[in-house]
């Protein structure tokens, strides 16, 4: 039987190699379960009572409790008995008080029978336990009612939590005093002032039968008396558990950031409030509190942050990165760093104590910060942000921009433009902290000479896109070290940003296939004939009318093509009415000024730009985005949407219409869309997920979003990635060449290892089709190109190259570690690799698994990588075919520190791109992977990672398989301990219908797995199977959805965790219920089950 139910046909349990379109969730299918074989006997009872027949009720039941103890009972355990033992009676009175009425019932104000709300009430408070009251507002008149029920509980010692909040200022604060005077009652306000708190439940914990309310009534005099209010009582069971959830639901927000306590001093503070103002925003406690002391609080991503950082200084780095969406605080974050770093800073020495306050100033001493960018803007910015956070006056930093040059203060903010021309005036180790904003510009030539002067104990590079448009290695400025990163839906399920509305309309103006393109880039005449079209605006209006905006007045930004472009929308909006204007990197400093300032008082109500508005200037009241150009690149994609969402006063949502036409990279918007974003290679690999997704107008977007696909649009993308087949070498020409120009290298650049790092997918498909990366090159670079390049290789670089990339998503760190190791050293044993091991990945505890060590040597030996020491076999080195790879290069190379080669500019473009350079590039790709996507702790302990995939030859490495790597081909395979189970759900790829066998899941932790057919319970394989606790093996369960992926290749299975024995029947073969340690998430049963 599986779990797995046709929605139309709930009682029809289906084999898992039937497709349907509807599956039910796993918790879906456990109710519809319970509701329908209770349905099928409440109906013969119902039958019963409705004749009035109660004692065929009571004998119907006892009968199935008697067929239910034969069935399931052993018989070792069985009670032999008679049918009347299975005594069921219920007595006309009830002896337990837990419930009060009916079961479940509607509850009506109802004052002709003098029954109402407050009754119900009144009655279910004096007879539970514990309760739980959540809801939008409380008025006196409704609490001076339960008075004398609440001084009753007080004195019973019943607890109470109640959740409330003052939506609009309704509640009363006389109330909410009165509360307070209750020891036994703990109420939280839901502080949330610019989302409504609507939620009316009443919870009643008893002795055994537990009661929920839930309606319309909050606690005030009317709703609980007379008023037109519906409720409905519901009583926990077993098999109707809403008590459970609501209860759950309420300690989730019982303990969310939202909740406040109650205390005096809010109370305080709401009466002034309401008494401040005559038309009033619903009272905000925490902004109140931060307004009196002017403080910053940080947000919960902030703190996670600051504390990372403060880590990564005490593991001993002095550089890192924090990629941050926009609209998240990253400027806030910075000065709170400052603020954190020299205090903590100067602990140790008391007689430099940094934040000293007298008289509620900051006195100030040896804080040295430099704080970078690139635009005016920002720096203005920052300088507000700083000020507030460190309570700093603002005369008191230095500015280098703007024609300024005040090198004699110690805290400066400057312009790279203006910097570059004066920081050799300071010392190189002047500055103690350096901030680099929009880090992923710092690859250019004036960047990289300041940063190279500087030598700073912390230097912090912030940015919203970790990709660098000119496809240049940011991550090696700081030493690649990734502090945290808080992506964008991380973001908005943290409500840090507003919510996106993104529209995706057919263009159909443009037929792109019309234009030329060549080299990743269309046409720009041609294009720009067909986008300066007065039909094309009367489209765009058209569409702004459709769907419109938040708010009352218009904020746009309009991005357009290049600054004809921009200049012809701008008139082109003027003549429809709007108050447009126009900037572009043309636009002086002044206009620039002028022109953001009318747009942000919205005297402009469109705003068009090129690139200007990419990054850079924030504008939180943009309420609408038009995307009136192709987007070629998805970091340009993610910048502009960024533009949007940063929070504002009155601010509910940002609205996007993107006008998409059928140009070469009209799927980028499922970079940034999709489930799969991380992975960004998502049309790969991962097709049948992505076309679902689209389908289901990205259903799982997180919060309020909401993306719409015109249904031309969504055709004709599902389609081209449908096409997509790495069989063939043009489209792999294509990727390759696409992603370079994504990444921004330019026609006289090559494609590195490095480049990788956030593609590594199609690096694989590349080195797997073509044998290795460097035979990529040659066949998809421009030959001259690679003359200049000086790309040459020989057969043993090649080959030695190839074998380490055919690994490259590890599923253990050691063979590149001891590769890694070797470059630079003659011999390495197994202690010296555990302790790189636990170096690299800086982890505390002890590495027990030695065996997998000593496996990874054995195979590295095997495949002639390694040969053993002759004299200590517990020693290797590089084999005699590999040897002279390594021994005949510059040791001195490998010590150069990042900085120096940042001195070396004009050789930087230059460097030979050679073998020992890619195989640097190609280990770091490789560790970093590894250490991204993988918890190391449960690594460290255990090996195998749950739900992380697996070939079966590697489980043979991992697990220490005596037997020749390959013949783990069956459904099962053992070491000494462990013993691996294997399970497709598919079954299309086999001919034989007695070997399709069904493993299909009974629970989310209950799977079965049908043995051999010869297998049987008295076999000694079959008896390793039920005793294999006893026999002290350890079962693996590895489940795969299709044997084979696109081209034949052999899919690897994905590990769901240990399981135990649950039980089993029938022989030959055995059908085995196994019962996993942890429940299988269910993203991961809806992934493997829905055979669509």
């Amino acid at each position: 039987m599986s779990i797995l139910a046709k929605k139309s046909e709930p009682n029809n349990l289906i084999n898992t190699e039937e497709k349907n379109s509807n599956f039910l969730e796993i918790t879906e299918y456990k109710e519809n379960l319970e509701f329908e074989v209770l349905e099928s006997f409440s109906d013969k009872i119902s039958d019963f009572i409705g004749k009035n027949d109660y004692q065929k009720a009571i004998e119907f039941t006892e009968k199935q409790l008697y067929l239910l103890n034969q069935a399931f009972t052993a018989e070792s355990e069985k009670i032999k008995i008679q049918n009347t033992d299975f005594h069921f009676e219920l007595p006309l009175k009830r002896k337990n008080k837990d419930i009060i009425g009916n079961i479940n019932e509607l509850i009506i104000n109802e004052k002709v029978k003098f029954r109402n709300f407050f009754i119900y009430l009144k009655q279910e408070l004096s007879n539970c336990k514990k309760f739980y009251f959540i809801v939008s507002f409380i008025k006196y008149s409704g609490i001076q009612l339960l008075i004398s029920t609440l001084d009753e509980l007080e004195k019973q010692g019943i607890q109470g939590e109640i959740i409330t909040s003052v939506y609009l200022n309704i509640t009363d604060s006389k109330a909410l005093r009165k509360l307070l005077s209750y020891e036994n009652i703990k109420v939280k306000i839901y502080n949330n002032s610019s989302e409504s708190f609507h939620t009316k439940a009443y919870l009643f914990e008893k002795e055994k039968y537990h009661s929920v309310i839930i309606g319309s009534s909050n606690i005030s005099q009317s709703a609980l008396y007379s008023a037109e209010e519906w409720n409905v009582k519901l009583t926990d069971s077993s098999f109707f558990n809403i008590y459970e959830k609501s209860l759950n639901q309420f300690e989730k927000l019982w303990h969310s950031n939202e909740a406040i306590e109650l205390t005096e001093d809010f109370i305080d503070e709401y009466e002034k409030y309401k008494k401040s103002i005559n038309t009033q925003n619903t009272f905000d406690y925490r902004k109140t509190k931060i307004k009196q002391k002017d403080e910053f609080i940080p947000n919960s991503m902030q703190k996670r942050v600051l504390e990372k950082l403060k880590e990564t200084r005490e593991n001993g780095n002095k550089k890192g990165l924090v990629i941050s969406a926009t609209g998240t605080g990253k400027t806030y974050l910075a000065a709170m760093d400052i603020k954190q770093f020299f205090e903590i800073d100067s602990d140790s020495n008391n007689e430099n104590k940094l934040f000293e306050i007298n008289d509620e100033k900051p006195k100030i001493s040896n804080i040295k910060f430099l704080f970078i960018a690139h635009r005016e803007e920002l720096l203005e910015n920052a300088i507000n942000v700083f000020s507030r956070i460190l309570k700093i006056d603002k005369n008191e930093f230095g500015r280098i921009y703007g024609g300024l040059k005040e090198i004699n203060k110690s805290m400066i903010f400057a312009s790279i433009q203006s910097l570059r021309n004066c920081y050799n005036e300071f010392k190189h180790n002047f500055f103690d902290y350096i901030i680099v904003d929009e880090f992923h510009h710092s690859m250019s030539d004036s960047y990289l000479k300041t940063l190279s002067y500087f030598q700073s104990k912390f230097l912090l590079g912030l940015t919203a896109t970790p990709k660098r448009m000119d496809g240049k290695d940011i991550l090696s400025l700081c030493d690649y070290n990734v502090v945290d990163e808080i992506g964008i839906k991380e973001a908005l399920e943290e409500d840090l940003i507003v919510p996106f509305h993104y529209f995706g309309v057919n263009d159909y103006m443009i037929n792109y296939d019309n234009i030329p393109y060549k080299n990743g880039k269309y046409n720009e005449k041609v294009l720009l004939e067909n986008l300066l079209l007065n039909t094309r605006t009367d489209y765009i209006v058209e569409k702004i009318n459709k769907f419109g905006f938040d708010g009352d007045k218009l904020s746009a930004v309009a991005f357009c093509q290049n600054i004809e472009h921009a200049f012809f929308m701008k008139e082109e909006f003027t003549n429809k009415g709007y108050k447009s204007a126009v900037i572009t990197a043309n636009t002086s400093s002044n206009d620039r000024a002028e022109i953001l300032e009318k747009f942000k008082n919205k005297k402009i109500e469109i705003l068009c730009v090129v690139d200007i508005l990419n990054e850079g200037i924030d504008i939180p009241t943009i309420n609408l985005l038009l995307f009136l150009r192709p987007t070629m690149s998805s970091t340009i994609f993610i910048q502009q949407i960024g533009r949007g969402l940063r929070k504002a006063k009155n601010k509910d949502f940002v609205t996007i219409i993107d006008f998409i036409g059928n140009h070469k990279k009209d799927y980028l918007l499922i970079n940034y869309f999709s489930n799969e974003v991380d992975n960004k290679d998502t049309l790969f690999t991962k097709k049948e997920k992505i076309i679902n997704e689209i389908k289901n107008q990205f259903s799982n977007i997180p919060k309020s979003c909401y993306v719409e696909l015109d249904r031309v649009c969504q055709n004709r993308i599902i389609e081209k990635i449908e096409k997509i087949n790495f069989s063939s070498k043009n489209i792999l020409k294509d990727l390759y060449l696409d992603y370079k120009d994504e990444i921004g290298k330019s026609e006289n650049e090559i494609l590195k290892i490095s480049d990788f790092d956030t593609n590594i997918e199609l690096f694989q498909e590349l080195s797997l089709k073509l044998g290795s990366f460097y035979n990529a090159q040659l066949q998809f670079e421009n030959s001259e190109i690679l003359k200049q390049n000086k790309i040459s290789l020989n057969s043993e670089e090649i080959e030695f190259l190839a074998y380490l990339e055919k690994k490259l998503t590890l599923v253990e760190p050691f063979m590149y570690l001891i590769i890694n190791y070797l470059i630079n050293n003659e011999f390495i044993t197994s202690e010296i690799i555990i302790n790189e091991y636990k170096n690299y990945f800086n982890i505390k505890n002890n590495f027990e698994k030695k065996y997998v060590v000593n496996r990874i040597f054995r195979e590295l030996v095997e495949d002639k990588i390694l040969e053993q020491d002759l004299n200590n076999t517990d020693s290797f080195k590089f084999s005699k075919k590999y040897n002279n790879l390594f021994r005949d290069k510059d040791k001195n190379d490998n010590n150069k520190e990042i900085n120096q080669k940042l001195i070396n500019l004009d050789n930087f473009q230059n460097l030979t791109y050679n073998f020992k350079n890619r195989l640097k590039d190609l280990l770091y790709l490789g560790l970093a992977e590894f250490k991204k996507n993988n918890d190391l702790s449960i690594f460290n302990e255990n090996i195998l990672i749950p739900y992380k995939k697996y070939k079966r030859v590697e489980l043979q490495i991992l697990l220490d398989s005596k037997v020749p790597k390959g013949s783990w081909r069956a459904g099962y395979a053992n070491t000494d301990k462990d013993i691996c189970l294997f399970a497709t759900i598919d079954k299309t790829h086999i001919l034989q219908e007695n070997l399709k066998y069904d493993n299909s899941l009974f629970a989310g932790d209950i799977i079965q797995w049908i043995s051999q057919p010869k297998t049987a319970h008295t076999s000694s394989v079959g008896k390793m199977f039920t005793k294999h606790s006893e026999l002290g093996y350890d079962v693996h369960i590895f489940i795969r959805k299709f044997a084979f992926m696109d081209g034949n290749k052999t899919n690897p299975f994905i590990y769901l965790g240990k399981a135990d024995y649950y039980r089993s029947s029938g022989d030959k073969p055995m059908r085995i219920l196994w019962k996993l340690d942890e429940k299988i998430p269910q993203e991961l049963i809806y992934e493997l089950y829905n055979l669509d």
